[in-house]
């Protein structure tokens, strides 16, 4: 190869080592650009919202999860804290939190499920003949896991509203929400109590047609919360709130 070819050759190199090089840069300044677009109420969402397959989540052996029982109801919707039948539950909750407070499971539709896994409508809980229907459960383990050993993310009461109709199961289920509101509330009350979440439109109308006005609360990785207000009466017929996060448990 005589020296003209051998220039010829450093030149092309040096050509696609600058192109590669500022396709890289261009990448990052993407990156950046659109991290600087999100709020700084995004960012915080984003840090504090983690699905639980997230691969973070696994990438050590184990994952160290505490529940601790709330010690007061508080205000805030996003904490995901309840009270149930008069008793706290912050979701999700160890399927065993319910079964110390006297409930029972009187039907069981999975007795398993699988590692990193959610499913909905696993179990019925009943107490002091009160049933909650179609709970949800997940597992957060690396391991396939008996129910009972699995966590309650979601959980649904008060008169049923579908398209079709209502369903007839139900479920008359005293449940709470920070800052007082449950089933039989007016409008006039919910939208009182979380004025500033609606303000800011955390808590927005999904949906409004001629019978019903539903209320959501949506974070990241299925945390969310809806009120089902009937335009009849204008009061809160139900409540449905799920969280599949370990986020609360850490």
């Amino acid at each position: 190869m005589n020296k003209a070819q051998t220039k010829t050759i450093s030149i092309v190199i040096a050509i696609i080592f600058c192109l590669l090089l500022a396709a890289c840069n261009d990448g990052e300044a993407v990156s950046q650009t659109s991290m600087q677009g999100l709020s700084e109420a995004d960012n915080t969402l984003l840090e504090n919202n983690t699905p639980i397959a997230a691969e973070r989540d696994y990438e050590t052996e184990e994952i160290v999860l505490e529940y601790s029982i709330p010690e007061q109801l508080g205000d805030d919707l996003r904490s995901f804290i309840i009270e149930l039948e008069g008793d706290l539950y912050r979701l999700p909750a160890p399927l065993s939190a319910f079964l110390e407070n006297g409930w029972e499971v009187t039907e069981n539709n999975e007795g398993f499920i699988d590692a990193y896994s959610s499913s909905t409508n696993v179990l019925d809980l009943t107490r002091n003949n009160i049933t909650i229907y179609d709970i949800d459960m997940v597992n957060f383990d690396n391991e396939r896991k008996a129910i009972e050993d699995c966590y309650v993310y979601g959980i649904f009461v008060g008169q049923t509203y579908t398209f079709w109709g209502e369903n007839e199961r139900s479920g008359d289920v005293a449940l709470i929400l920070p800052g007082g509101v449950t089933i039989g509330d007016n409008e006039a009350e919910v939208t009182s109590v979380y004025n500033d979440m609606i303000s800011s439109e955390e808590l927005y109308i999904r949906l409004e047609n001629d019978d019903i006005i539903v209320y959501e609360y949506l974070g990241v990785y299925n945390r969310n919360i809806q009120l089902y207000i009937t335009k009849e009466s204008r009061t809160v017929i139900n409540i449905q709130i799920q969280n599949d996060s370990s986020q609360n448990l850490r």
